[in-house]
């Protein structure tokens, strides 16, 4: 790495002529103390401003800001001034890296694609940007945008651990069952990706919840928690969400004001032309506060975000099933195994190393047993890049140890959203510290703490199950009959509805 950039300190008086060889000489002298390498040259200093060339090959801003206050503390005692403000023009980083597929921008800065390597410019930084330590973020953000483009898809990634036995030929159905589900008045579509679930599917889904809760999280241990399904930004910042997938996330916007005056335009524009005018209404909404949640474990890293947790009380294991998960999956949503709008159930451990993957696997052992003893369907357990660096735009660093797994249902077709004869159904996490740091959660000794998350689809379970056992009631296993009773519940019937 090479770097360089001209630093202005702007003062908030006027140096007196002889301070010149000083003020110079006790620059060049912290200079190469807090860095042998850098070099400082150019020195001009006028009125109140010092002005100076650094180079290094260290991140050149990192010796300003180590020069900063003892500069101040100098200026203070030796001339009465103050150090009022810091800015770091024509910064030049130069790197020898591997260079990206596919060439992208970043901000605050340009970026130039050598041969070998690549030279970031960045133009009049001030104090809050090298306080944030922007230089260093931008080449981060870099090197993991490059990573990213490396390992993008699962496809790339994944290696199958296991298969279950073969099954296929025991499915009832062998094409996609949405229309049959709309047909029967299980279901009805309510917006692109979003369903409203009819008594006798509700019934099997909320089968399916609890038969998970009384065979997976209630023996392992997991107590059920509610949590929030709105989540603040900084929330997501903290989770790697708004770095990593912003384009899959649904933003939520509250009014400006809860003045009706405010919006009394709007409706009488409504009222009058029987549209919904979104263009009229997005003026009197405040920009983005929240997302809807997404992973549905956001509000659980927050429970101890800044706290001190003692390795001696741990594992503390949850699980919440209250209300569904938001994902925008675009344009592409042709039927119900995949969603807009989901129900999960989502299993959140925090502990040592040994206690999180022992908890994850056996999670998902008993995910295991419940699709051999009950749902008897064919089914395959992959490794997997882990999401939550996926999801924060990050890459896998070596471990030994699997940090994700993915359960996933083989299907007799290819489903009518993805060209792919399969569903993942659920998957498994450790998280090592990744969030330990990002929410800034301790240990009474710092002995090693980690976190990790398992997530359960009951609406992805029940249109597999429904494939595998049909819509026969009478033939449905006892395990899941039992939770609903002597017969499913009935469809409302309408004169004009469900079809015939």
């Amino acid at each position: 790495m090479k770097t360089e950039l001209k630093v202005e300190f702007r003062l908030s008086n006027p140096l007196p002529k002889g301070a010149r060889n000083e003020v110079i000489g006790f620059l060049e002298g912290r200079v190469s103390a807090v860095d042998r390498d850098a070099k400082a040259a150019g020195f001009e200093v006028a009125g109140s401003k010092i002005t100076f060339s650094l180079s290094s090959t260290l991140m050149a801003h990192g010796t300003v800001l180590r020069v900063r206050k003892p500069l101040a503390e100098f200026l203070g005692k030796k001339y009465k001034t103050g150090l009022r403000s810091t800015v770091v023009k024509g910064y030049k980083i130069v790197l020898e890296t591997e260079k990206p597929k596919e060439r992208f921008v970043l901000p605050f800065c340009r970026i130039n694609y050598t041969k070998d390597g690549v030279r970031f410019r960045l133009d009049d930084m001030d104090d809050l940007a090298l306080n944030r330590n922007y230089p260093n973020r931008i080449v981060k953000r870099f090197k993991t945008k490059v990573n990213a483009q490396r390992i993008k898809g699962k496809t790339m990634t994944q290696r199958v651990i296991r298969e279950s036995r073969k099954r296929l030929s025991r499915y009832a159905h062998r094409r996609d069952i949405t229309k049959d589900l709309i047909k029967r008045g299980w279901l009805r579509e309510f917006a692109q990706g979003v369903w409203t679930v009819m008594p006798p599917f509700a019934a099997l889904i909320k089968a399916i919840q609890n038969l998970c809760i009384d065979t997976i999280a209630k023996p392992l241990g997991f107590q059920e928690v509610i949590v929030p399904r709105l989540i603040p930004l900084e929330v997501q910042r903290k989770k790697g969400q708004l770095s990593g997938i912003p384009n899959e996330i649904f933003w939520v916007c509250p009014p400006a004001s809860r003045d009706p005056k405010e919006f009394e335009w709007y409706r009488d524009l409504v009222e009058i032309t029987g549209e919904t005018h979104p263009d009229e209404l997005k003026k009197h909404l405040r920009e983005p506060m929240f997302s809807l949640s997404y992973a549905q474990c956001e509000p659980l890293y927050d429970v101890f975000r800044g706290e001190i947790v003692d390795a001696d009380e741990l594992p503390y294991k949850f699980y919440d099933v209250n209300g569904p998960t938001w994902r925008w999956e675009g344009g592409g949503l042709k039927g119900y195994e995949r969603l807009n709008e989901f129900l999960r159930i989502e299993l959140f451990y925090i502990g040592t190393k040994e206690q999180l993957i022992g908890i994850r696997d056996r999670i998902l052992a008993k995910s295991e047993e419940v699709m051999d003893s009950v749902f008897d369907v064919q089914y395959r357990v992959d490794a997997n890049v882990p999401v939550y660096l996926e999801h924060a735009g990050q890459a896998e660093e070596e471990a030994d140890f699997v940090k994700t797994y993915d359960l996933t249902a083989i299907l007799p077709f290819k489903t009518v959203s993805r060209d792919e004869a399969e569903l993942e159904i659920a998957s498994y996490h450790v998280h090592t510290d990744f969030y330990m740091d990002r929410f800034h959660i301790k240990e009474r000794k710092n002995r090693e703490i980690w976190t990790g998350c398992a997530g359960i689809g009951p609406s992805r379970w029940a249109y597999v199950f429904l494939l595998r056992w049909g819509f026969d009631y009478s033939k449905w296993p006892k395990e899941i009959r039992k939770y609903i009773g002597s017969k499913l519940p009935d469809v409302p019937r309408m004169v004009t509805w469900p079809k015939k």
